[in-house]
C-alpha cells in the first residue's frame, strides 16, 4: 500500500534537565509516558508540519546536556497501521501508538519534527533491504522513540538491515526503553537502535537511553555507520561494535550513568577485524576487546585512548596492518587487561608488518602475557615480534611496559626494534625484555 502521511497541530516549549553550554537534542517530550499517561494538552493554533531540514552542529558543538521540552498531548495516541507504511509515507508532528512492528521494506518512512510514538512490548520498527527511515527533528522539537512503560526494555527498539539508502538518518531524535526482546539470535540484538549489516547510516545529535541490552549496536562490516554529537545516558552499556566500524565514531560523544562504561568491540568466536584504514579517537570511556583483534589495515590511535582486553584476547598486527600509537606531548595511550592482574590479555603481537609507521610513542602496555602467541614460549609477552620471514618491525619510546605474565618486550631473530629509548619497565615477572636469537636481554633497551 502506498505511505501515509498524519500530522496534528501543536507547539513545543522547553525545560533544562541538565546544564550545559550547548544543547544539541531533545531529550524527551513530557506527557507521553507508560501507559499512555496524560501530558500537557499543546497549545491551540498552527497546521501539521512536515520534515524539515536538521540543523547542522558547528564544529564547537557537544552534546552536553538533554533537553525535555513539554509536548503535544499524548493523553490520546493516534493507533497507527503497520500496513499502510510497508512501502514508507511520512508523520508530521504529533503522538501516536504502535501495536505491531511497523516493517519498512520499500519506500522511506519520514519522522518530521515534534512526532512521538509509542511501542507496544515486542514491537518497534524494522528497516529492510529496499526500505529508508528518516528521522529528522530538531533543537526546539525533537523526536521521540519510546515504550508504553518507562522502563528498561519495554519495547523492541529500531532495526537497520541491508539497506544502504543515503537517506537513512536518525537526528534530533531520542530512542529510550528499548531491547525487550532479540531481533535474532544473539543477545547483541537487544537495543535502543540495532544495526545489523549491510547498512548506510547517519546518527547525529541523538540521545539513547534507559536501554537494554545496549544503547547502540553494530554487526557489521560491511556498513558505512556515522555517529556524532549523541549522548548515551542510564543504558546498561552504551555501545557494541565490529572493530571496522570504530572509524565513524566521532569524539562528541556524551556518556552519562551507563551501568557499564565501555564500547564493547568484537561478536561470535572469531576474531574482530580492522579492515580499512582508520583513527580512533579518544572517547571518556575505554574500547573493551571482547574478541581478539585482527589489525590488517592502517590504525592510528589518538592521544588519551584506552584500549582494554578481555581474559587472554590481543590485538595482532599483520600484512598490510600498521599500528600508530603516538602521544607524544599528550595524555598516554593505554592498552591493559580488563582486570590488574599479570597476564590477564595476551599483548600486542607484530607479524609481517615490517614498517616504519608502527611506532608506540607514550604508550602503557600493561598485563598482558596470558599465553603464547606460537609455539615459542618467548612469545609471552606485552609487546612480541615475531621474526624469521614473518618478521616484524616497530619504533617504541618514552613507555611504560609493566605486569607482563612473562617479558615486557620480546623479539625473534630477524625483528626489527628500530629505537626503544627512554623506557620505563616495571613488575614483568620474568625479565623486561628478552631477544631470543642472542639468549639474552635486548641491551637498547635497558
Amino acid at each position: 500500500m502506498t505511505g501515509m502521511n498524519i500530522g496534528q497541530n501543536g507547539d513545543v516549549s522547553r525545560r533544562r534537565l541538565l546544564a550545559g553550554a550547548a544543547t544539541v537534542l531533545g531529550g524527551g517530550i513530557a506527557g507521553c509516558s507508560g501507559g499512555g499517561g496524560n501530558g500537557s494538552p499543546s497549545p491551540a493554533g498552527g497546521a501539521s508540519t512536515s520534515p524539515t531540514a536538521t540543523e547542522t552542529p558547528t564544529a564547537t558543538e557537544t552534546p552536553t546536556a538533554t533537553e525535555t521540552p513539554t509536548a503535544v498531548d499524548c493523553s490520546s495516541p493516534e493507533l497507527l497501521d503497520p500496513e499502510e507504511f510497508t512501502d514508507g509515507g511520512s508523520l508530521s508532528r504529533g503522538c501516536y501508538r504502535v501495536e505491531k512492528t511497523l516493517t519498512i521494506d520499500g519506500g522511506m518512512l519520514e519522522l518530521g519534527p515534534g512526532v512521538v510514538i509509542e511501542f507496544a512490548s515486542g514491537t518497534g520498527i524494522d528497516v529492510h533491504s529496499g526500505g529508508a527511515l528518516r528521522a529528522e527533528g530538531n533543537a526546539s522539537s525533537p523526536i521521540r522513540l519510546t515504550g508504553r512503560t518507562d522502563s528498561r526494555g519495554s519495547w523492541k527498539g529500531v532495526r537497520y538491515v541491508n539497506t544502504t539508502a543515503g537517506e537513512n538518518l536518525l537526528a534530533h531524535t531520542l530512542i529510550e526503553y528499548g531491547g525487550d526482546s532479540l531481533w535474532h539470535g544473539a543477545d547483541r540484538s537487544r537495543a535502543g537502535l540495532f544495526v545489523q549489516e549491510g547498512v548506510t547510516l547517519t546518527v547525529r545529535n541523538v540521545t539513547l537511553r534507559e536501554n537494554a541490552k545496549m544503547g547502540l549496536t553494530a554487526t557489521g562490516p560491511p556498513a558505512d555507520l556515522t555517529v556524532e554529537n549523541t549522548v548515551f545516558e542510564r543504558n546498561d552499556a552504551p555501545m557494541w561494535l565490529a572493530a571496522n566500524l570504530v572509524a565513524g565514531i566521532a569524539r562528541s560523544l556524551v556518556f552519562s550513568n551507563n551501568d557499564n562504561s565501555y564500547v564493547r568491540l568484537g561478536f561470535g568466536h572469531s576474531t574482530t577485524d580492522v579492515l580499512d584504514a582508520a583513527t580512533w579517537t579518544a572517547l571518556d570511556v575505554p574500547y573493551r576487546v571482547r574478541r581478539t583483534m585482527s589489525v590488517a589495515a592502517p590504525l592510528t590511535l589518538e592521544p588519551g585512548t584506552t584500549v582494554e582486553f578481555e581474559q587472554n584476547r590481543g590485538m595482532r598486527i599483520h600484512d598490510d596492518g600498521r599500528l600508530s600509537a603516538e602521544a607524544s606531548g599528550g595524555d598516554p595511550i593505554v592498552f591493559t587487561g580488563v582486570e590488574e592482574i599479570p597476564g590477564f590479555w595476551l599483548g600486542l603481537y607484530f607479524i609481517k608488518s615490517l614498517s616504519t609507521d608502527n611506532v608506540l610513542r607514550n604508550v602503557v602496555i600493561e598485563y598482558g602475557g596470558s599465553s603464547r602467541w606460537h609455539g615459542g614460549e618467548h612469545s609471552v609477552a606485552n609487546l612480541f615480534l615475531r621474526g624469521g620471514d614473518r618478521a616484524a618491525a616497530v619504533d617504541i619510546a618514552q613507555s611504560t611496559i609493566r605486569g607482563s605474565n612473562k617479558y615486557g618486550i620480546s623479539i625473534e631473530g630477524g625483528a626489527r626494534l628500530r629505537t626503544c629509548d627512554e623506557m620505563r619497565f616495571e613488575n614483568n615477572e620474568v625479565a623486561p625484555t628478552y631477544d631470543d636469537e642472542a639468549e639474552r636481554p635486548i641491551s637498547r633497551c635497558q
